[in-house]
């Protein structure tokens, strides 16, 4: 064990903190209606790397706030770091950066576009740290040739959206083998842990494979600081690893209302196992059929749109380690936990 009186917080140093001058190496999933400016402002007091998701960048006003939030509540030298859902939202990326020169970016869904768009775009912008999150080594070696600074292993049990169950691999397998591919480099990329990681515990599992930090989602989504509803949080504390399924269900009802319908791979989440999935998981090409059929205001979309606030309808996002979610917290006591 540790020598007697030193702490667990006091072993954390590794690569991702001397690059972002953090006590603990963690970064908060920069999740769409969750991660806005008092939960950033949060994560940085409590010692790790803050990130607002910009999402789909369809709602520009309401980032404008977020933003405005988080650099009220902070030292005017603290890092903004923004996360982006790549296919959606890389026609506002060069308009964004430039407004307000984050720090760092992180893409998804795909980590890097075909063309490496987006990469050369937040480069041109002058971002210093780009992350990528990938499930699956292919799109690993992807972000490894565009030079990316951290890659982000996002493991099958993570909350949200990720690679479809079939094609996703689990959280440590995936570290193991990204970690080959960072190795082969003379200034290999930071790599962090994704999924199903909510406390020192898994922190502490995710260094001792050889990743340099973690991203927490799931955790921080039952926090006082993060948007979103009551009875969705509350959902998180009431759940436990066996009530989470990865599924298509969500997004294929989902994406006959969106106007930024998820593509695949990317359509699938890992989320509460309620009556909607119970219902459609298993019948998925029935599903799709019948969701043709009716189109966006057939019975099926309209149910799943009148249910949006009951989590026994909704998709309500979270990932294998919610078991572990006691309570709604301040983000600060629960990573007052994992430092500890």
């Amino acid at each position: 064990g540790a020598p007697q009186g030193l702490r667990f917080g006091e072993m954390l140093r590794t690569r991702f903190t001397d690059m972002f001058a953090c006590r603990i190496p963690l970064m908060n999933g920069p999740m769409a209606g969750v991660a806005g400016g008092e939960l950033a402002a949060a994560v940085l007091r409590g010692g790790g790397l803050p990130f607002i998701a910009v999402g789909h960048a369809k709602n520009l006003e309401s980032l404008d706030t977020e933003i405005g939030i988080y650099r009220a509540k902070t030292p005017p030298a603290s890092p903004l770091c923004l996360g982006f859902i790549t296919f959606s939202s890389t026609p506002s990326l060069a308009a964004i950066l430039a407004k307000y020169k984050p720090l760092a970016v992180q893409f998804t869904a795909p980590a890097v576009l075909e063309d490496g768009s987006n990469i050369k775009i937040a480069r041109d912008a002058g971002v210093r740290y780009i992350f990528a999150q990938v499930g699956r080594v292919a799109d690993a070696r992807e972000a490894i040739a565009a030079n990316v600074d951290c890659i982000i292993a996002q493991g099958r049990e993570a909350g949200g959206h990720g690679l479809r169950s079939e094609l996703a691999c689990a959280t440590f397998p995936l570290c193991v083998a990204i970690l080959r591919e960072v190795e082969k480099h003379e200034t290999p990329p930071l790599l962090l842990a994704a999924g199903g990681i909510v406390d020192g515990r898994g922190l502490a599992a995710a260094l001792a494979v050889g990743c340099d930090g973690v991203v927490v989602g799931t955790r921080l989504v039952a926090t006082k600081e993060a948007l979103g509803g009551r009875e969705g949080k509350e959902a998180l504390v009431h759940a436990d690893a066996d009530s989470v399924i990865r599924t298509q269900v969500f997004d294929a009802i989902g994406n006959t209302l969106s106007t930024s319908p998820w593509p695949p791979p990317y359509d699938s989440a890992g989320a509460l196992h309620n009556s909607t999935s119970k219902r459609w998981h298993d019948a998925l090409p029935e599903l799709h059929a019948a969701l043709k059929a009716e189109g966006p205001s057939g019975p099926i979309a309209s149910a799943y749109k009148s249910g949006a606030q009951n989590p026994d309808v909704t998709g309500v996002w979270m990932g294998e380690g919610v078991g572990s979610v006691e309570g709604i917290e301040r983000v600060e006591e629960v990573l007052g936990r994992v430092e500890w």
